[in-house]
């Protein structure tokens, strides 16, 4: 399913391709193409792993980032084709706008996770567990940032958050800025 909407990310790119499009998303150009191209690769190592070694956390860490990375992708070049390129085409293109604005810290997590428990699908030892602690904490509060940002942005999901949000989008920055930096710490 993640390979499939990935390659959908990327019809529609190409469909879009003459759009007038924000700045700031994916469009079809090689970056952006094979941004998408590698991402593919995500799943199928994970599905790779969990074949040959099921309970290796690392495998099921990579189908999990796999999946979001398409629904996300996906869910922006859905929501831009539907609401900028060609507006009012298809239904659902706010709903995906958001959901694509909702799911960014989860790839940020899954590869700190991949950091804590590569090689072997687990921590190096009992000493780690606080630090996955921080990083669920981190996660936490990112996707209640998350939440906040998008769902203040609703109306016009690719202006940014700043000028969506107003005030929440100042409180959003600042709490990113928190939390990043209690995950440095």
């Amino acid at each position: 399913v993640s390979n499939v909407l990935m390659v959908a990310t990327l019809l529609l790119l190409f469909v879009d391709r003459a759009s007038d499009l924000p700045d700031d998303v994916a469009v079809w150009s090689v970056s952006d193409a094979l941004d998408v191209v590698v991402s593919i690769g995500v799943p199928i190592l994970g599905i790779v792993i969990v074949n040959k070694r099921p309970r290796n956390a690392i495998g099921w860490v990579f189908i999990i980032a796999g999946a979001v990375l398409a629904l996300a992708g996906f869910g922006q070049s859905y929501a831009l084709h539907v609401l900028v390129a060609e507006p009012g085409s298809l239904p659902a293109g706010r709903a995906l706008a958001w959901l694509s604005n909702v799911l960014w810290p989860i790839p940020i997590v899954c590869l700190t996770l991949l950091f804590l428990l590569f090689p072997t699908g687990h921590l190096p030892s009992p000493h780690w567990r606080p630090v996955v602690w921080v990083v669920m904490a981190v996660y936490s509060v990112l996707t209640v940032v998350s939440l906040i940002l998008a769902t203040a942005g609703w109306s016009d999901p690719f202006e940014g958050f700043q000028v969506a949000a107003g005030t929440l989008g100042d409180l959003g920055w600042i709490a990113i800025v928190i939390a990043v930096f209690g995950a440095i710490v």
